[in-house]
């Protein structure tokens, strides 16, 4: 098989706001000294002049950019041409994290992003030897997509990161929007890692929960994110760079966020009066997602309506069983709250956890595991516990789980898991599932400035296009 750690490649990289910028430029400027070539797409102009002085080539997205006269005629033209088979869900992404009430306006951002990067995909493969690479992170704004069906239309791969199960690993998901798919191994792992036995009986031991580096921040309630001097800067800082400096963002739609949050803030103290402790009679335990994510406005549209889907599990419940539901903890807050009060006020068996208990004790307490595609549902099947998976998720045809395609099975599956006590997955299976996902991923932790991590991701991604993307000599 070819080597990518002895041929030359080309990648390019998306970049969004400053954080990923610097990520980003760390990252290139490792590749490059490995002797490949290495571009910076940016959609946020802040980033360009960094970009720059830190001698990576930089592509500005919106430079060039011309009004369409007949955007609905253009978006249509491009939905065909580009294989976008289902662009209102693909749109729903953007509408619902940015508040866009017109669809014309998301229309008008893919049909100016995808021109543009046809022109700079043009220009590099003109410029850039050696077979070139997509490299961004999992998302469903337009910005990523539609560089990712451009690469699709021209045979380049698209590789999304995405942060793996496990703290400070990632996976690489080529050419696809979905989840990996991690089942059962094709044959039995004989020699399970000793850095994965330590990992998981550290994590059990110590009830960790997965936290990427980069999302560490937003695991705080509302208040201290609000008060955050980092924040605040940013806030001042994009102000300034939008109204004053007339820069352009992806991320530019700062009074919704604002909203966002003030209404966040004011949920998360309304909402403490309904907060309980783990019940002590049987429940089943549903974690809440993270609202507005890819996972489910993409991944699994069809359960984007958590509340509703809450609503049809407390009335499957058997009589005398409780529905424990828990906000997730890096957005307190961002619920409906008249939805989520109305809800337990109807139904006296849903319990509204408090968010600071930790998912381990409320996981280890509940006699099933009911879940879209939240990586709870992989951290139950670790502990041993029964799970129901309803959505697109890496762990969905795994032996530990059981996946309903269909929710006219819910009710049932729920019964008879409960009715006839159903034991979770053996030691074993759940030693050599969870040795697949860790052979699945690789060292690196997404948006973390720091040398060895760079190290990791190049290491890491280099290895990967050798076991998964080039073919054998």
């Amino acid at each position: 098989m070819r080597s990518s750690t002895l041929e030359r490649h080309s990648f390019i990289f998306t970049t969004l706001a400053m954080n990923q910028t610097i990520f980003f430029v760390g990252w290139a400027k490792e590749m490059r000294n490995r002797g490949h070539d290495v571009c910076i797409v940016s959609f946020h102009e802040e980033s360009c002049q960094y970009i720059t002085e830190q001698g990576v080539t930089c592509y500005n997205i919106f430079e060039g950019i011309q009004r369409d006269p007949d955007i609905h005629a253009t978006f249509a033209s491009l939905c065909e041409s580009y294989g976008m088979d289902e662009p209102n869900i693909l749109m729903s992404h953007e509408k619902i994290a940015f508040n866009i009430k017109k669809t014309v306006d998301i229309k008008t951002k893919y049909c100016n992003y995808i021109k543009s990067f046809e022109k700079i995909i043009t220009g590099i493969q003109e410029s850039f030897s050696g077979k070139l690479f997509v490299i961004q992170e999992l998302g469903g704004f337009s910005s990523l997509l539609s560089c990712y069906f451009v690469a699709k239309k021209h045979g380049i791969d698209n590789i999304f990161l995405e942060p793996s199960f496990f703290r400070g690993r990632v996976f690489f998901v080529k050419n696809d929007i979905s989840s990996i798919d991690v089942g059962a191994p094709d044959s039995p792992i004989t020699d399970v890692p000793a850095e994965l036995k330590t990992y998981l009986e550290e994590t059990l031991a110590q009830k960790k929960i997965v936290i990427p580096m980069k999302d560490k921040a937003g695991y705080r309630n509302p208040i201290k994110k609000m008060l955050s001097r980092h924040n605040i800067t940013r806030l001042f800082q994009k102000i300034f760079s939008k109204v004053i400096k007339k820069k352009q963002e992806e991320f530019s739609y700062i009074g919704h966020h604002v909203k966002r949050h003030v209404r966040m803030l004011i949920n998360n103290v309304l909402l403490r009066r309904f907060y309980a402790t783990v019940p002590e009679d049987t429940f089943i335990y549903f974690p809440m997602h993270v609202p507005n994510d890819v996972a489910l406005t993409v991944r699994s549209p069809e359960y984007f309506d958590q509340l509703g889907l809450i609503h049809l599990l407390a009335r499957s419940l058997p009589i005398g069983t409780k529905l424990a539901i828990k906000e997730h903890p890096a957005m307190l807050g961002d619920i409906d709250r008249k939805r989520i009060s109305e809800t337990l006020k109807m139904f006296d068996n849903v319990v509204l956890l408090e968010p600071r208990t930790n998912n381990y004790d409320v996981l280890l307490k509940a006699s099933l595991i009911v879940t879209i595609n939240s990586k709870a549902g992989a951290e139950a099947a670790l502990l041993g516990k029964p799970v129901l998976v309803l959505g697109d998720a890496f762990y969905d045809k795994s032996p530990l789980v059981s996946y309903i395609d269909n929710l006219k099975d819910l009710r049932r599956h729920i019964a008879e898991t409960l009715t006839n006590n159903a034991s979770g997955p053996s030691e074993d299976d759940i030693q050599q599932y969870f040795a697949a996902v860790w052979e699945q991923s690789y060292r690196g932790d997404i948006y973390f400035d720091d040398e060895s991590n760079y190290n990791d991701f190049s290491d890491s991604l280099l290895e990967y296009l050798d076991k998964h993307v080039l073919l054998p000599a």
